[in-house]
């Protein structure tokens, strides 16, 4: 029946790079094991189209050659470990010289115990863990496009702002504040929106978004899902600054109510004024998130920066907090419109001080903030 279940449902379920990296393994001398919490009835199939020859995994009772619908060793959790030691005493490994691929946060106990853990198409909790331990990660993906699938993700998602505001405004109606509601809408929409898109988002340096407040945001912009990313990392207690054009939208007038600032970027003098009910909220203790490029970049590529968010720092007398969103690009495609799945990554850096920043030498710290951003890029 295992055999069987592998040669019509799972065989085709393995990845090529799976097997590339196996065969690499093998093809090197090294040791290959499988430590599974299926049974071995399911594994041994795998096990043999892969070439490899041990595997570790739960065992089921059989009495009289009968199962007695009891496990006699069950190989999960800290069992996966303890698998793996004593594969490793038998063998002569030393695990801290060993690799170990998984995709869920539940075999933590044996990616402990190893040198060099990998994530591999990691769920949300590994892909925070491996990111914050700086852990390799693996994402294999599937090559067959969903377009319709894709398409529907990112009509829900651009839908989320609606629910999102009317919950907002009830929770304004019942504070009696504005930002109670612009609260409630930008942290809604995070989690809904990025939800609805597919992303999964991974986040280095989660402390520095709250420990220093207010502050001006900066992030790098890559697609439209930056969007979404900054709603569910800021959350609450901030107002962004935007092109005059997307006022205009169907839900410019939303957010314009509830704080939003637009910019006529092709007006410089328009532009100057309508920057300072900013620099006001930042003094009234409200933050700004503003992406210095002024524009999508499409990709991993970092644009130059302008001079708007600096300027905010500098009057208002408050820090710069770069975020740096690694892969937003991928979630939407340059010349695609629809969201796709995907594992975000974002780094927040720590708070770069301005008290000290004299307007002579701004240029010279943008080039310095700039390079913040492409170091983290490049790592």
């Amino acid at each position: 029946l295992g055999v069987q279940v592998f040669e019509d449902y799972l065989e085709e379920t393995i990845y090529p790079e799976s097997r590339e990296l196996i065969k690499k393994h093998l093809e090197k001398g090294h040791k290959v094991v499988i430590i599974s919490a299926a049974t071995t009835y399911q594994i041994e199939p795998i096990a043999k189209a892969l070439g490899i020859k041990d595997i570790y995994a739960t065992e089921m009772e059989l009495r009289n050659g009968k199962f007695t619908g009891r496990v006699s060793e069950m190989c999960w959790g800290e069992g996966k470990a303890r698998a793996a030691r004593k594969f490793a005493k038998k063998n002569n490994v030393d695990l801290s010289k060993s690799y170990f691929y998984t995709d869920s946060i539940e075999d933590y106990p044996l990616l402990k115990i190893v040198g060099k853990p990998v994530a591999t198409n990691p769920d949300q909790k590994l892909s925070q863990v491996a990111f914050e331990n700086n852990w390799p990660i693996l994402r294999f993906e599937e090559p067959i496009e969903k377009p319709v699938v894709n398409g529907f993700r990112t009509a829900l998602a651009a839908a989320s702002i609606y629910p999102s505001a009317v919950k907002g405004l009830f929770k304004g109606a019942i504070t009696m504040s504005r930002q109670e509601a612009a609260n409630t809408t930008f942290s809604s929409i995070g989690d809904l929106g990025s939800k609805m898109a597919g992303l999964e988002i991974a986040v280095k340096g989660k402390h520095n978004l709250e420990e220093i407040r207010p502050a001006v945001f900066c992030f790098n912009h890559q697609s439209a899902a930056d969007f979404f990313i900054i709603m569910k990392l800021i959350r609450h207690d901030f107002t962004g600054i935007a092109k005059k054009e997307l006022e205009r939208t169907p839900v410019g007038p939303i957010f314009k109510a509830l704080g939003a600032i637009y910019v006529d970027r092709s007006n410089k003098s328009k532009a100057i004024e309508a920057m300072k009910p900013a620099v006001e909220a930042l003094k009234s203790g409200v933050s700004v998130a503003i992406a210095p490029e002024g524009t999508r970049s499409g990709s991993k590529a970092l644009g130059p920066f302008k001079k708007g968010a600096f300027h905010l720092a500098l009057q208002a007398g408050v820090p710069i907090i770069p975020i740096v969103i690694k892969n937003a690009y991928m979630a939407m495609p340059k010349g695609t419109s629809m969201f796709k799945p995907t594992h975000i990554e974002v780094v927040v850096l720590d708070p770069v001080d301005t008290s000290l920043w004299k307007l002579k030498n701004i240029n010279k710290h943008i080039e310095d903030v700039r390079n913040l951003y492409l170091n983290e890029l490049e790592n």
